[in-house]
């Protein structure tokens, strides 16, 4: 009895409002503009600011989020898929708290067993996924050439990567 009295004093005491909103979604298709730089490492340590010069898929991954086999293969097959129909794919590795050479260590032991990308950097402070606003792993995110991301996704949601690939299908002029 003492329990439910501590429970209820404890839910009717309470200053916060809370919001349960379910029709929140993995993937969106809103346009935001990136209005800062995006700078990364590369692995052998230069700074470098990504340019937008057309449509580019950013994958950003951890080794403990969204680089599992299913997810890893996928975005590489999305990579041989759309590259020669123009499409820059970047792939960037974020290790939360870690410094870069142990970041290092990680993608290097991973690549190890996995196809590396074409284009791989590493966001050594977390000031990309900032920029990018990601907030999971894995993500992918469609920018075009004006600096806007038009579409972005939860890997780990296959209806956001069935959406993600109808939307490049659709800037890359590839019909169904």
């Amino acid at each position: 009895m003492s329990f439910l009295c501590l429970l209820a004093a404890g839910l009717f005491a309470q200053d916060a409002v809370f919001n349960l909103n379910t029709t929140d979604k993995s993937y969106s298709a809103d346009v935001y503009a990136l209005t800062e730089p995006v700078r990364l490492t590369t692995l052998d340590k230069k700074v470098k600011t990504l340019e937008f010069t057309g449509w580019t898929l950013i994958q950003v991954w951890s080794s403990c989020c969204g680089a599992e086999p299913e997810f890893w293969n996928e975005a590489r097959a999305m990579e041989e898929h759309y590259t020669p129909m123009g499409l820059r794919c970047v792939s960037v590795n974020f290790e939360n708290g870690t410094l870069f050479r142990d970041q290092l260590v990680r993608v290097q032991d991973f690549l190890k067993n996995h196809e590396a990308p074409k284009e791989l950097y590493m966001d050594t402070l977390g000031y990309c996924t900032d920029v990018l606003k990601v907030r999971g792993f894995p993500t992918f995110l469609l920018v075009n050439e004006k600096n806007e991301v038009v579409f972005f996704t939860n890997g780990k949601d296959p209806e956001g990567m069935s959406l993600l690939r109808q939307e490049i299908d659709k800037r890359m002029g590839v019909t169904p």
